[in-house]
């Protein structure tokens, strides 16, 4: 895949993302890289699915869209097509902090939770007649704070994933504007790399 990176500015920290170590280009050409096996995974999963249901169908159509926008991005510097990726991430974000929000209330009431939430669960950690049953009750809240540790891991890579493209965003619109001259750190970069071809 052939890219129009621009030279200008690849050392300035204000595009670098991952601790500062690669380019923002470089990050959303990783995190495409990931969506497209992850896509290719559910795309396996769905087709050999006996059962397939209208959201997965139309969560595939927007993840591929997502992915075509930001090839579009990454090949024409077009900022443009970087708001699709910057809502997929950040709607992913938002349906996984609403699931955390969620899955706290119910580690807070295992009992009540069910109850109004009928949709969601369709058993009682209650047993009205019997009374409360600690074990029971133990093990749903254990198992809802480990599923919030992990939610809360999935929730910080997408918000990392946002930040990523924001940068990008940035980066493209900078490149698009002319307004990029290449900063002292840059200048001494290049001069290291042509030192270093002039060695050998």
């Amino acid at each position: 895949l052939q890219m129009p990176f621009v030279l200008s500015n690849l050392r300035d920290t204000r595009y670098r993302c991952c601790f500062r170590e690669i380019h923002s280009k470089v990050g959303v050409l990783v995190i495409l890289s990931l969506n497209s096996f992850t896509f290719s995974m559910l795309l396996v999963q769905t087709v050999l699915s006996t059962e397939r249901s209208l959201f997965d169908l139309c969560f595939l159509l927007i993840q591929g869209a997502v992915m075509i926008s930001t090839v579009f991005a990454l090949l024409s510097d077009s900022r443009w097509f970087l708001y699709a990726p910057i809502l997929f991430w950040s709607g992913l974000a938002l349906s996984t902090l609403i699931v955390i929000l969620l899955a706290i209330l119910y580690a807070i009431y295992p009992n009540d939770f069910p109850a109004r939430f009928n949709f969601l669960l369709n058993h009682r950690v209650l047993d009205e007649q019997n009374g409360v049953d600690p074990d029971k009750i133990s093990m749903v809240r254990g198992v809802a704070i480990t599923g919030i540790f992990m939610l809360c891991i999935l929730f910080l890579v997408f918000v990392w994933f946002v930040g990523i493209h924001r940068k990008c965003y940035r980066y493209m619109r900078e490149v698009t504007s002319g307004r990029l001259v290449p900063t002292t750190d840059d200048l001494q970069g290049r001069q290291r790399d042509i030192s270093d071809l002039t060695d050998y």
